[in-house]
């Protein structure tokens, strides 16, 4: 019967999963591992969550702003990251504000790289 109803609901209902998933995480609270950081592009620096390194490459999760639940998994050069000192909801807070606060947390992460 559960099965059913979840089929009928995403016939009908646009971004049940998107719904669904949120709600899992609240339920089920955890502690988010990933670590916020800055990736290196062409265009520019962006802001990312790393998942996993390996060798000489690392998967970043870009979220989307404001939903940060929504966004792009790729593999890039670890060379490429920047890691910031935040908390991943700290992080994501920010990016829910467009933003806001990012560059200036970089900042003083370079300026403790620095001191050393």
């Amino acid at each position: 019967m559960k099965d059913w109803i979840e089929v009928s609901a995403l016939q009908y209902i646009p971004g049940y999963l998107t719904y669904k998933a949120q709600i899992q995480d609240k339920v089920n609270a955890s502690e988010d591992k990933r670590i916020p950081v800055w990736v290196a592009t062409a265009a520019g620096k962006r802001p990312g969550l790393l998942i996993d390194e390996k060798n000489q490459e690392a998967i970043v999760f870009f979220p989307n702003s404001p939903d940060s639940n929504n966004g792009e998994v790729l593999m890039v050069e670890r060379t490429t990251i920047s890691k910031l000192e935040m908390t991943p909801s700290a992080f994501l807070k920010c990016l829910q504000k467009f933003g806001k606060d990012l560059v200036i947390r970089e900042k003083i992460v370079a300026t403790k790289v620095q001191q050393l």
